[in-house]
């Protein structure tokens, strides 16, 4: 019997396949299985006695089950994928009541080897309970302790009194270490507490990385010819240095000190002088530091050290930026200043905040500018100020618009501070001569043999 151009076997054998595909479907749900189900029982029971109103019932029900289901096929094979936009309107997910409440303290600057239960110990010998839930924040990747931690307590009133206790000045130490805490929010507002992203994709450079490319010669470049291979050397290797050293985040490139390689172990700070402000175009008074770097020997009866032979590199600090940028492109890799086969290598200086801010720390005490702390918050806000403008300095030194400029130079195109290779630099245009001139060599290699097997026949 036929049903609108079908038959009663390709009905049944396209309910057993949407059957199949809707067991496979990725939200499916019960009560629709369960029917489909019950469908195909009775279409195996009754295959002989079926009329033309259950042909009927059936058509309608696929008409129905397509209009439910969207087919797509990937890979040769169909996948149903059910529209559930109504359920998650109808359920919404339940938030923490705790949470709402206000009942959540978030903890940090746990030590990271505290566990959970020394947190819950810890709570109940400072009567901080009752609490149903006390534990600690831990990586996705390490599994280990972040020394941060949530406590989910019963009552509202113990929540006000240990948010009071650990924000007083006494504060609360968990051992040693004095705990902060705020309370709980949901993950909604916490994002608005974030900082609103910049608008720029390429974030800013705070670290002066692109001065870098400033000293960097590679292999393969006009700018390589004539070089030594100990030299070529020597520069691979402090390029990985460099790498390696600004890993550390406390690290940045000074804008106005240089350091200098290949020196003449019988140079003399005097000559290394001369050079440097006759390479910048200056005065004596823009220097404000030229040392060699000398091998410590001992110290006098009046403590004074004792320095012996060079150790061949040099530090030169200039007041502007400018002209350690021109002190830079005069003398690097330069066959004129030292000799040809040991040519100055020139790049700015890598500096550690934290050592520099201790060494200005000195200074002020040198000076008889700190004095003891005092209690005066007017006093201690200005001080920060003054760190903060001294940083400022380190890494922009007195002339940030030079410094702006040269960023310009060097980053025209985009370039990343230092290259991910640093071999030979192979250009595709010399690939493609080397190719070609090894196929002209193949071409006559060939000539040849064949040459050589007619003339012995």
């Amino acid at each position: 019997m036929t049903t609108n151009g079908t038959t009663k076997k390709d009905l049944k054998s396209e309910t057993d396949d949407d059957d199949y595909d809707t067991c496979h479907s990725e939200e499916s749900e019960d009560e629709e299985d369960e029917d489909i189900e019950g469908d195909d029982f009775e279409d195996e029971e009754d295959e002989e006695n079926d009329s033309e109103d259950e042909d009927d019932e059936i058509s309608n029900e696929l008409e129905q089950k397509e209009s439910k289901f969207v087919k797509t096929e990937k890979n040769g094979k169909k996948q149903n994928f059910k529209k559930d936009e109504n359920r998650k309107n109808n359920n919404p997910r339940q938030g923490d009541v705790a949470l709402s409440e206000g009942r959540v303290v978030f903890l940090r600057n746990l030590p990271l080897s505290s566990t959970d239960e020394g947190l819950k110990e810890w709570l109940i010998a400072n009567k901080i309970a009752p609490f149903s839930l006390a534990i600690l924040c831990r990586s996705k990747q390490t599994k280990y302790p972040t020394g941060a931690a949530f406590v989910h307590l019963i009552e509202k009133s113990t929540t006000d009194l240990f948010l009071e206790k650990l924000e007083s000045p006494q504060g609360m130490l968990f051992d040693g270490r004095r705990l902060i805490g705020y309370r709980a929010v949901d993950r909604k507002s916490a994002d608005s507490f974030k900082r609103p992203q910049e608008e720029d994709k390429n974030p800013k450079d705070k670290r002066n990385l692109y001065l870098l490319r400033a000293s960097l010669i590679r292999k393969g470049t006009p700018q390589e010819k004539g070089m030594s291979e100990d030299d070529a050397k020597l520069r691979e290797r402090l390029c990985q240095f460099a790498k390696k050293k600004l890993q550390n985040m406390i690290t940045f490139v000074s804008p106005t000190r240089l350091a200098i390689h290949n020196i003449p172990f019988k140079f003399t700070d005097e000559q290394l002088r001369h050079l440097c402000r006759a390479a910048a175009g200056v005065c004596d008074n823009s220097i404000m530091e030229c040392r060699i770097m000398r091998q410590v020997k001992g110290e006098n009866n009046k403590g004074k050290v004792i320095l012996g032979k060079s150790n061949g590199y040099g530090f030169v600090a200039f007041k502007e930026h400018s002209a350690a940028l021109q002190c830079l492109k005069q003398m690097n890799n330069n066959p004129h200043m030292f000799t040809n086969e040991r040519r100055p290598i020139v790049e700015f200086s890598i500096e550690n905040l934290n050592a520099l801010r201790l060494k200005e720390r000195r200074k002020q005490m040198s000076r008889g500018e700190i004095v003891a702390a005092s209690n005066n918050n007017i006093n201690k806000q200005n001080k920060k100020k003054d760190i903060n403008k001294s940083e400022e300095n380190f890494k922009t030194g007195n002339d940030p618009l030079a410094l702006e400029k040269t960023k310009k130079e060097f980053m025209k195109g985009g370039q990343k501070f230092l290259p991910k290779k640093l071999g030979e630099k192979k250009r595709h245009k010399d690939m493609q001569q080397q190719n070609k001139r090894r196929k002209r060599s193949d071409k006559d290699d060939n000539q040849k043999c064949k040459r050589n097997k007619r003339s012995s026949k």
